[in-house]
């Protein structure tokens, strides 16, 4: 597991490093599936979040761990959920 320092500006840096390291893979995937939203993308998620689920730090009250959590599986749907609407728009053009 890879540690930060625990500020607003390097916990903004990786979250959008990660954000658009995680929505390139999800597109780079879509190419093996003809940019066609479905089942590998559902599944794909339901992977990821349960993954992310499981995620904890270590010093930190659980209510505020958990409350990071739940920002960090919001984050992580909502980037799933903007490449499923990019590949639905782009299979109705």
């Amino acid at each position: 597991m890879v540690t930060f320092k625990l500020d607003i500006p390097t916990l903004t840096g990786v979250a959008l490093g990660l954000q658009t390291a995680l929505r390139q893979v999800l597109l780079s995937v879509a190419e093996q599936h003809n940019n066609q939203p479905g089942q590998w993308l559902d599944g794909l998620e339901a992977s990821a979040l349960q993954e992310a689920k499981g995620a904890h730090s270590t010093g930190m009250p659980l209510e505020a761990e958990n409350a990071m959590v739940g920002v960090g599986l919001k984050a992580v749907e909502a980037i799933f959920a903007s490449v499923r609407k990019e590949l639905t728009n782009a299979k109705s053009k």
